[in-house]
């Protein structure tokens, strides 16, 4: 597959203030049938979200790849199984409910493009036509506090919200942690997504790394705190 993935993570200033660990985790990965790109962010209220988003990010490897061997017996509800029990499995000597983390990924195979969210964070789609470009992403007008679903200790498989494209449709997909989705104003997501993906077109891989470090070390919005992270994948 041509297709090509990349991520950065940039630690809060709040979180360096502290002397504390990054709570954001991400994933790139590329084989021959799939390309994946994975994002959590550790929930601040955890001892050890740090961890927990870190292995939300392999659990949906692991996922992914048990899915490549029998996706004709995967369904939807038994893939976000697999993630909670490899999740769980892989916490080793913690406990879940002190790492609890969101979990946003894109999968996609030859046809397909499958994307997921379990707490807050945006994931845009960004279509071949304007019409196709997809948000999922938080009700900001609706949000009153800061509780988020998460990966953790409950079984909360009805919780995810996820969508099956059609991988003709689209070209990029963009994923963010609410590090960055939360200081967007409503509206401007999917924009927000196709000028930085602009930015990075045709630039080499450690290029794209240096603009991706530069917007999130100097992010413009005053008094900024939280852990910033992304993840891209190209389609064509």
């Amino acid at each position: 597959m041509k297709r090509k993935v990349i991520g950065f993570s940039q630690i809060g200033p709040a979180h360096i203030k502290h002397n504390l660990p990054n709570q954001d985790g991400y994933l790139c990965y590329k084989s021959r049938n799939f390309s994946l790109v994975v994002v959590s962010d550790g929930l601040g209220s955890k001892p050890f979200s740090h961890i927990g988003s870190k292995t939300a990010c392999k659990a949906v490897l692991n996922a992914a790849k048990n899915f490549e061997n029998n996706k004709n017996t995967t369904s939807i509800k038994d893939f976000f199984e697999l993630i909670q029990n490899f999740w769980k499995s892989h916490l080793g000597e913690h406990k879940p409910e002190e790492c609890s983390a969101t979990c946003l990924f894109a999968l996609a195979t030859k046809n397909k493009i499958f994307i997921a969210r379990l707490g807050d964070g945006m994931i845009c789609s960004i279509g071949k036509s304007n019409e196709k470009d997809i948000l999922l992403s938080d009700n900001k007008a609706s949000s009153f506090s800061n509780e988020t679903f998460s990966l953790s200790n409950s079984n909360l498989i009805n919780l995810w919200e996820y969508k099956s494209l059609p991988i003709s449709d689209y070209k990029y997909i963009l994923i963010a942690t609410d590090g960055i989705s939360s200081d967007l104003q409503t509206g401007t997501e999917i924009q927000f997504s196709k000028d930085l993906i602009e930015s990075l077109h045709s630039k080499l891989y450690f290029t794209k790394k240096r603009v991706l470090s530069k917007l999130m070390k100097n992010w413009p919005v005053p008094k900024h705190s939280d852990d910033k992270t992304i993840a891209i994948m190209e389609l064509a």
